[in-house]
């Protein structure tokens, strides 16, 4: 009897026993069974064991014939001070793992690398008469420079119009006027902080064809010759016969008005050497000149229904910048900056005013070709950008290639920023920011040499006060930061892009071929993205964006030593705060004398840059 009591005792303990080791065993499946969501920005790793990823090199399928040497050296291991971890990190199963390679002994892609130094930053802040009273201060201008130049930003794109320098006593251009005075600080200004000057010369086309009155003009005496008949500088003398062999009397009175305006373009660049300002580097022809300004399409191709997309006016718009550009020479004048276009904008590939332009010889009008391309995702985290970005990009190259020119002549894409449908450009959004990242990365491996962002900063543009479309109250509000009249507190994506600008250089950097995992995205479902640049100086900077949500494990592995001790800057777009400070990353961790790799851990949402800059 007491045996059967016992033994009954014991087998409900063994009973109870085996379902609390169940409970908790169906605890532990259920809480590793789901995975985040790719809208989920949470940065701690994820509870799921993901088997490793190993990224073969796309060239050679994994056959260990890519040039690569077996590691040998000092593998970049921590050396920062105050950092006592182990430099062994032990990395759990379910953090997932790439090796990136920089195809550092073949020929770089580019050698005039410019990373992401150009910025659409207007005068405007530098006119002090601004008719509705909000003018900056000398802090607040000074507090807006000092930004541009620590964000990496080389050139500055401005409007310019002939309006600052007219002088209605005089009947002339006048270089001492008072916006032509504060044109002239701005541009001295930008010099102290290393910033050069992208001139607009003419802004919408249609305002020299005539076929649309457009917003932002040019004086009369350019675009109303009829009210203007006389040259007051003689613009139009030694081309009378040029002017008679028009085909049209449009094309007659576009060829004399685009002398006047050469005229004075050629009087503000002498006017400036005569300031002792040299820092007006470029002019940009025109903005946007592809979009269509009339219904009327006067398309003189049909065979290209492409160019149909392109407005009814390529022929007029090579015409009138060929015309300007004659009386730039003339007036010797030219050769003293370098010359921009066409600066497509209306659709989102190659094969437009670009391509036109480059079949029809027309290679030397500029020394930098520009398109602009504005990429949009349903959520600025979704990770589609590389599949949004990288065709058009490929578009813009591959017709320089087609004719013999790429790496002869530069291309920049004037005008990029990455928005999403629910994040329009000047609204807080730290994803578009690390999606600049990524496009940055991707124009440097098609051998993009400069993106030029729009824009850095919100600027009031002078004398208005409108609301609707991009402006609020006169402020063209799409920048990376609000105007200073509004907010000394950046927009969280200013933290990524300044990043990626400052450390890529704006020089004679060399860009070269990463296996960019990216690239082979589609089939591992990597979300990671490598850029390689080593600067003027010889400096690398390794950049690394990680478009997911989970860490990854990554080795970089160098094809040919380098050398050098890296730092590595980082901005995790999950736990960045803007602050009125607008600091920038300072390095947090070292990789000393790195020879032919290093091996790091990359949070979700980052954007990491390993640069031999400590910064």
């Amino acid at each position: 009897m007491r045996n059967s009591k016992l033994i009954k005792l014991i087998c409900l303990i063994i009973c109870l026993f085996m379902a609390i080791s169940l409970l908790g065993a169906c605890s532990d499946q259920g809480g590793s069974s789901s995975k985040p969501s790719t809208s989920d920005v949470s940065s701690e790793p994820s509870d799921n064991t993901e088997p490793e990823v190993e990224i073969e090199d796309p060239e050679n399928k994994g056959d260990n014939n890519d040039g690569f040497d077996e590691p040998t050296g000092d593998s970049g291991e921590d050396n920062w001070p105050e950092d006592e971890e182990d430099d062994d990190e032990d990395y759990s199963d379910d953090v997932m793992a790439e090796t990136l390679y920089v195809y550092n002994k073949e020929a770089p892609i580019n050698t005039e690398y410019r990373g992401m130094s150009s910025s659409i930053y207007h005068a405007f802040g530098h006119m002090e008469d601004d008719k509705t009273g909000r003018v900056y201060t000398k802090e607040m201008m000074d507090l807006e420079l000092s930004r541009l130049q620590d964000s990496g930003v080389r050139f500055a794109r401005t409007r310019y119009t002939t309006l600052w320098a007219w002088d209605g006593a005089t009947g002339g251009w006048n270089w001492d006027s008072p916006r032509m005075t504060y044109y002239w600080n701005y541009c001295r200004n930008l010099a102290k902080h290393g910033v050069s000057v992208v001139q607009s010369v003419g802004w919408h086309l249609g305002c020299h064809t005539h076929l649309v009155k457009g917003s932002i003009d040019e004086h009369g005496y350019i675009t109303e010759s009829e009210n203007y008949p006389e040259d007051i500088y003689g613009e139009t003398k030694g081309y009378e016969s040029f002017i008679a062999n028009c085909k049209n009397d449009e094309y007659r009175r576009m060829a004399k008005e685009s002398l006047r305006l050469g005229e004075a373009h050629a009087q503000l660049l002498l006017e400036a050497k005569a300031r002792g300002i040299h820092n007006i580097s470029h002019l940009l022809y025109f903005t946007e000149p592809s979009y269509a300004t009339t219904t009327t399409v006067h398309m003189p191709d049909s065979s290209h229904p492409a160019y149909g997309n392109e407005g009814g006016e390529p022929d007029e718009y090579i015409f009138i910048v060929q015309t300007i550009q004659k009386k730039l020479k003339e007036r010797g004048v030219y050769d003293m900056v370098e010359h921009v276009g066409p600066n497509q904008g209306s659709i989102k590939h190659g094969d437009g005013l670009l391509r036109y332009m480059l079949e029809r010889d027309c290679i030397d009008m500029f020394d930098v070709w520009t398109a602009h391309f504005y990429p949009e995702a349903n959520e600025a985290s979704d990770n589609v950008y590389y599949d949004t970005i990288d065709p058009v990009f490929e578009s813009y190259v591959q017709p320089l290639k087609d004719v013999g020119h790429f790496k002869k002549v530069e291309f920049w894409v004037d005008e990029f920023y990455c928005r999403s449908k629910n994040a329009k450009l000047g609204v807080d959004s730290p994803w578009a920011g690390l999606q600049m990242a990524v496009g940055g990365i991707i124009a440097q491996q098609r051998g993009i040499n400069n993106i030029s962002l729009w824009q850095i900063f919100d600027q009031l543009w002078t004398d208005q006060t409108n609301t609707g479309g991009e402006f609020v109250n006169g402020i063209h509000a799409c920048g990376s930061a609000p105007s200073l009249f509004i907010s000394s507190i950046p927009r969280r994506q200013y933290y990524s892009t300044g990043l990626f600008a400052k450390y890529n250089g704006y020089k004679n950097g060399k860009s070269y071929r990463t296996n960019n995992a990216a690239l082979q995205a589609r089939e591992t479902g990597s979300e990671i993205y490598i850029g390689a640049a080593q600067l003027e100086d010889g400096s690398w900077t390794i950049t690394v964006v990680n478009a997911g949500i989970d860490p990854y494990q990554i080795t970089v592995e160098f094809q040919k030593a380098i050398y050098q001790t890296l730092y590595r800057h980082v901005n995790n777009v999950n736990t960045n705060i803007a602050t009125t400070a607008a600091h920038l990353a300072d390095a947090d961790k070292t990789f000393a004398n790195v020879k032919d790799k290093f091996t790091d851990t990359v949070e979700g949402g980052c954007v990491v840059i390993y640069t031999g800059i400590k910064g």
